[in-house]
């Protein structure tokens, strides 16, 4: 495979993790707001049960109301019968439950979805790599880093030979400077963040 084929097989392997990677991390926000709705549900599905089963305390002593207020004459519209009101405390409490069982199973599918979402970005990430170790701009960034390295090994035995000789401890270290992050180093590591969401981001030079 040619060094343009395969920089663009890589490229491709990049963007379909990175597609893959995308999805997985929807799918969970999409879990985690449905979480949420569910959530405020369940907690109006929990009132109606305790409103529900006041109901049914309620409904006994409305009864026998009605029933002395029939035996005086004076009875008006019948009351909620405490079957029927056992019957309405039991569709709430089958609702909560049922919303219940749905909130299990969307931290299932939660746990499950964050796990597949981890491994995709390590598969990212790997993807990543090799899209970068692939590149032309990395080869020209090894050739070039190696002829000048020869050069700079070149000049500093020249300094540290006549350090001996002549500069008689002018350069106190100097031949170590202390190296800090460079344009170059900073426009790689904007490249590498880049590539996490798009597989065809340029890479410097």
């Amino acid at each position: 495979m040619s060094d343009i084929k395969q920089q663009a097989s890589a490229r491709e392997r990049l963007a379909e993790k990175i597609a893959k990677h995308a999805a997985l991390v929807g799918r969970v926000e999409a879990i985690k707001r449905a979480q949420t709705e569910l959530g405020k549900t369940i907690r109006e599905a929990r009132k109606a049960v305790e409103a529900a089963a006041a109901t049914v305390d309620g409904a006994k002593e409305d009864v026998a109301q009605h029933l002395a207020d029939e035996a005086m004459g004076r009875a008006g519209e019948p009351p909620l019968s405490q079957k029927d009101a056992r019957a309405a405390l039991a569709e709430a409490e089958d609702r909560r439950d049922d919303l219940l069982a749905a909130s299990t199973a969307l931290a299932s599918e939660l746990d499950a979805t964050l796990n597949r979402a981890t491994l995709s970005k390590l598969g990212l990430d790997t993807a990543k790599a090799a899209a970068v170790a692939e590149s032309p701009e990395v080869a020209r960034l090894i050739e070039t880093y190696m002829a000048k390295w020869a050069e700079v090994i070149g000049m500093r035995r020249a300094l540290e030979w006549l350090e001996l000789r002549a500069l008689g401890g002018q350069l106190g270290g100097r031949c170590e400077p202390e190296l800090e992050d460079t344009p170059l180093v900073s426009s790689w590591q904007r490249a590498w963040s880049a590539l996490e969401a798009d597989a065809e981001a340029v890479l410097p030079g």
